[in-house]
């Protein structure tokens, strides 16, 4: 479209490559060598507060089940915490935890710190390393893609959509899981199964438990809404500035470029910078703000990559039902 960028590269790993190098070149060594470094004592006070938030909003549930006004908003932020503990993982996924990870001790936990973070939101940590990889090695090249083959509903339907905004969201994990598990190898598809009957055990021990001494009502208010559709919801946001609204044929569009805020800040832990991120993969999310900055006044701008807000892009996918990979330039947002 006339006024935005739309020079189509063809979106290969070695297009990928270039895009990558010119965003590189927009940036000082030094500022370049800041942006990738890693800090533990950060990466874990970011769990830490996360861990607070939930159980602070758990007990704030609790306490107000019996008045619609607080729960309610309560729950939905609780989803958030969720999406927190999810790209808390993704961070673990991406090793950068550690500016070096020179010993044994490191590595351990690192992947013992994810298993961690996925306890709450009730998902594998071992399966999910290796889906997520192959994402990123295989970015847009056809179904060794597996997130951009399985996990984008392309029948244009909005009753399709809508099972992505609720509890259809689990069994659409489930379908991806049966879908991709068969080319990991054994070892992984063992520890994913432990991984998820311990996580499970868990709620379903808490939900008996909550549902036999308060009642069903009880739990759907302080555990059953949060995590089976309030996560859903603040999931789908986050997804909505990923890959519905882009241009796999184009590696300075395959992602999209999201504005971010303090308040999405919070609820996805920064990974809105969806672009930065794709492109700078080593770079962990408490950076991505910062490297946005520079990358939106030196290139973005400049080249006319259009930019967009959650608002536009959840309204575009989900009530305007746009089709995904392309880009609706008209919905951008100008800078």
């Amino acid at each position: 479209m006339s006024g935005y960028y739309n020079e189509e590269d063809g979106g290969s790993l070695k297009s990928q490559l270039k895009w990558r190098k010119k965003c590189l070149s927009h940036l000082s060594k030094e500022e370049y060598a800041f942006v990738s470094k890693k800090s533990p004592l950060i990466h874990y006070w970011l769990g830490f507060r996360t861990f607070i938030l939930y159980f602070a909003t758990s007990y704030l549930l609790w306490s107000f089940h019996d008045k619609p006004l607080i729960w309610i908003p309560l729950g939905f932020m609780q989803g958030q915490w969720l999406v927190n503990l999810i790209f808390l993982n993704h961070e673990c996924i991406h090793q950068l935890l550690w500016n070096s990870r020179d010993s044994k001790t490191k590595i351990a936990l690192e992947y013992w710190t994810g298993r961690l973070y996925c306890v709450l939101p009730m998902i594998g940590s071992t399966y999910f390393r290796a889906y997520h990889s192959m994402h990123h090695h295989q970015f847009f090249q056809g179904t060794d893609d597996p997130k951009s083959t399985h996990f984008v509903p392309k029948d244009n339907s909005r009753k399709t959509r809508l099972k992505y905004w609720g509890p259809g969201l689990g069994a659409i994990f489930n379908d991806i899981q049966a879908s991709v598990s068969s080319r990991l190898s054994k070892d992984v598809q063992r520890a994913h199964f432990w991984e998820k009957f311990v996580n499970k055990s868990l709620h379903f021990s808490f939900i008996f438990w909550c549902c036999w001494n308060f009642g069903f009502a009880f739990w759907l208010k302080v555990h059953g809404l949060p995590h089976m559709f309030w996560f859903p919801v603040g999931f789908m946001i986050n997804r909505c500035g990923q890959h519905y609204c882009c241009n796999p044929k184009d590696s300075a569009l395959q992602s999209t470029n999201c504005i971010g805020n303090w308040f999405w800040d919070m609820c996805h832990l920064y990974s809105e910078y969806h672009v930065e991120h794709h492109t700078f993969a080593e770079v962990p999310c408490y950076r991505l703000k910062y490297l946005n900055k520079l990358l939106k006044k030196r290139l973005f701008e400049r080249e006319k990559i259009p930019q967009f807000s959650f608002t536009s892009l959840v309204y575009g996918w989900l009530v305007e039902n746009r089709r995904v990979y392309t880009v609706w330039y008209d919905l951008a947002t100008s800078y």
